[in-house]
């Protein structure tokens, strides 16, 4: 059985953040660091959201980013034509996704973020060619780019997805909230954040 849980304290946000890193590091995504952690620029912003998929440990992450006009969205450094986009508030990105190889878990969480889609008209992402049929079979993604390096992870070839809610919910299903990072939490964020930007 697994859980879908939202990081709200600094302990589930560590281990979403092991995970990334474990995962990024082996497929050569980033460089190592001593702290074995990755954070992103947007986990110390109001408009992320992350969340971990649990069976007895964490499994898998993901973060979504909610578009604003203040902070854009990460996949503009690497697709400026895609600014539309970035300031739609109701678009977010899923970003940081990432953990171990249990596809059930994998989908299990992309599961439960659909489901926050319903709060939201789309969902980007941008993903490793290789992995982008994946998410258009089982997602109904759509290709909004070309394939090209990404800057964040060393240059590795990227694609730009678009997953679009569908219809309106019309049933009595009430889809879970998004749980944005609390001030509070960003500010445990922060000195971390700082450290392992500058190792």
């Amino acid at each position: 059985m697994y859980e879908i849980r939202s990081v709200e304290n600094l302990e589930d946000f560590l281990a979403g953040s092991r995970l990334t890193y474990i995962s990024y590091l082996s497929s050569g995504l980033i460089n190592k660091n001593s702290f074995g952690l990755y954070i992103s620029r947007y986990h110390i912003l109001p408009v992320a959201a992350m969340y971990l998929c649990i069976q007895d440990k964490p499994l898998y992450t993901a973060t979504i980013v909610r578009a604003t006009e203040q902070y854009g969205l990460p996949l503009l450094e690497d697709f400026p034509e895609l600014e539309q986009f970035c300031k739609d508030p109701l678009t977010c990105e899923i970003t940081c996704l990432a953990g171990s190889t249990d596809v059930k878990a994998l989908f299990n969480l992309f599961s439960y973020l659909s489901q926050l889609l319903l709060h939201f008209e789309r969902y980007i992402m941008v993903c490793h060619p290789v992995h982008a049929r994946y998410y258009e079979r089982k997602f109904g993604a759509i290709r909004i780019s070309d394939v090209r390096e990404i800057k964040r992870v060393n240059n590795n070839p990227g694609i730009a997805l678009c997953l679009n809610r569908a219809v309106p919910d019309t049933s009595s299903f009430i889809p879970p909230q998004p749980k944005w990072f609390s001030q509070d939490l960003i500010s445990r964020i922060k000195p971390l954040a700082e450290l392992v930007w500058n190792d």
